[in-house]
C-alpha cells in the first residue's frame, strides 16, 4: 500500500549529493513560482543573475537570483505536480543550501464566494498524491507549519486572504464531482496539485515552506467553470501574487 511507503529506519540509495556533489549557500531565502508569467515578470523587473541549476531528462532549471533593493533573493520555477515539483525543490534547496521557500500559483476553488479575489492560505492539505507518504507518516492531512505568519504578513499589509484546509490531488482530470463533494464536506476550500508533497518534503529536511494561491478555475457541484484560468485576467492575478510573494520573501531575508 502506498500509505505505507515511508522508511525512518534506513537510508536512501540516491541523493542529490550522488548527482550534484555538495552544495554551496547562494542565498537565504527562494522565491518559486509555478507560472513562466510570474518568472519572467521577475527577471524583467529586477536586476538578476544565473546563480546555478538543475538537469534532468526534461532539460534544465535556471536557479536565479534577484536583486531587490538591497535583498538577494533566489528564484526558479517549479514544475506541476506532486513529484516533480517535490525532486526539483529537493535538488534546489541541495544545490544552493536554502532553507527558506515561498511558492506561490493558481488553484481551482471548491468555494468561490469564499475565496474569489483573495490571497488562499493552507492550512492543512489532503494528501491526496503519492509523493508525501514516501516522506511522512500516513495520515490523511498535512500541516502546512507556516500558514500563521503567512497569516500575520497579509493581515498587516492589509491585503484581503482567506486561510483554511485544501485538497491536493495530482491527478487534475480525476477531480471527480463525489471527490470535490468529499472534500467540500471536510472544509476544503481549494483544490491544487503540489502542497501536501512540498509540505512533506520540508518537514523531512528541516526546510521552511510558505505557501500563498489565488482561486483561477472553479469546481462547482457538477461542473467545472473556467472563471479567469488561462485569460489575461489570470495573467494579472499572478502578477499581483508575485509582488504580495515578493515581498513576503524579502520580509524573511
Amino acid at each position: 500500500m502506498i500509505i505505507d511507503s515511508f522508511d525512518p529506519n534506513s537510508e536512501p540509495l540516491l541523493n542529490p549529493a550522488s548527482l550534484y556533489g555538495e552544495g554551496k549557500c547562494l542565498g537565504e531565502v527562494c522565491l518559486v513560482p509555478f507560472s513562466y508569467q510570474a518568472r519572467d515578470a521577475a527577471l524583467e523587473a529586477y536586476p538578476h543573475e544565473i546563480a546555478n541549476e538543475i538537469s534532468g531528462t526534461n532539460g534544465s532549471t535556471k536557479i536565479y537570483r534577484l536583486m531587490v533593493g538591497d535583498k538577494k533573493i533566489l528564484l526558479y520555477m517549479s514544475p506541476v505536480g506532486s513529484s516533480s515539483a517535490a525532486v526539483s525543490f529537493t535538488e534546489v534547496a541541495w544545490k544552493c543550501k536554502c532553507k527558506k521557500f515561498v511558492f506561490f500559483g493558481s488553484c481551482g476553488m471548491l468555494d468561490e464566494a469564499l475565496c474569489k479575489g483573495k490571497v488562499i492560505v493552507p492550512k492543512e492539505a489532503y494528501r491526496d498524491e503519492g509523493t508525501s507518504y514516501h516522506y511522512a507518516p500516513a495520515r490523511d492531512y498535512i500541516d502546512m507549519k507556516n500558514a500563521p505568519k503567512v497569516e500575520e504578513y497579509l493581515k498587516g499589509k492589509e491585503i484581503a486572504s482567506v486561510s483554511g484546509r485544501i485538497w491536493t490531488c495530482d491527478a487534475i482530470y480525476m477531480e471527480t464531482a463525489d471527490k470535490a463533494k468529499k472534500r467540500r464536506n471536510d472544509g476544503c476550500i481549494a483544490v491544487e496539485m503540489e502542497a501536501a508533497s512540498l509540505q512533506a518534503v520540508a518537514d523531512y529536511y528541516g526546510f521552511e515552506l510558505y505557501y500563498m494561491l489565488f482561486g483561477g478555475d472553479v469546481l462547482e457541484e457538477n461542473s467545472w467553470s473556467q472563471n479567469i484560468f488561462n485569460t489575461e485576467h489570470e495573467k494579472g492575478a499572478q502578477l499581483n501574487l508575485l509582488e504580495i510573494a515578493l515581498g513576503f520573501a524579502c520580509s524573511l531575508a
